[in-house]
């Protein structure tokens, strides 16, 4: 009787120990500072916690392993500006009779600089006549783009051009047309000619 009272103690308290030391240590960082538990790869700690999912280890994880959102570089700038002028290289002058000039037709030009002060200049003769000429026939037929023009130029046949010599083109009313390289050195020869005294 005593044997058996002195027995059932020892193996009670083994079998407590024994279970004690088979329950999993709790998770213990490594050097590495990630949990032991993760060590072994994240399948690994999910089979340990069947309960937790991947998002919460891997948000228990430090925040130098996580990996940054990737960035779209598809996304552009909204101002970014792609818009670009080409000079003309073919023939952007519509069919029409050879008319006729007084050389009293007056053109005026008004400079509009995008700083300091702009001017304004009447001329006649030669200059006006070629320039009246040249801006009366050409084939407006392209869109208005978004540059802005340089000069403004009236003759006497009701019209209003806007000239943009950086561009290389001439607008009127809703259309513009690209200038040639040609016809760009006769508009800026002319210009310059009679903004001298400016």
């Amino acid at each position: 009787m005593k044997k058996g009272s002195i027995i059932f103690p020892i193996v009670t308290l083994s079998l407590l120990l024994s279970a004690c030391g088979a329950a999993p240590a709790p998770d213990k960082p490594s050097p590495s500072g990630t949990p032991q538990s993760l060590e072994g790869g994240s399948d690994n700690a999910l089979d340990q916690s069947p309960d937790a999912s991947r998002e919460d280890l891997q948000n228990a994880a430090p925040e130098s392993s996580q990996i940054p959102p990737q960035k779209d570089n598809q996304t552009k700038a909204p101002d970014e500006d792609t818009h670009s002028h080409v000079l003309s290289s073919g023939n952007n002058v519509i069919e029409h009779d050879p008319a006729g000039y007084c050389g009293n037709t007056v053109t005026t030009v008004v400079f509009h600089p995008t700083s300091g002060d702009g001017w304004e200049c009447s001329f006649w003769g030669s200059d006006s006549v070629n320039l009246t000429d040249l801006l009366r026939f050409l084939d407006y037929s392209e869109g208005i783009c978004r540059c802005m023009p340089e000069y403004t130029v009236s003759t006497e046949f009701d019209q209003n051009y806007g000239i943009n010599l950086t561009e290389g083109y001439v607008r009127c009313e809703d259309e513009q047309v690209s200038l040639t390289a040609e016809q760009l050195d006769t508009i800026r020869d002319i210009l310059e000619r009679v903004s001298a005294d400016k």
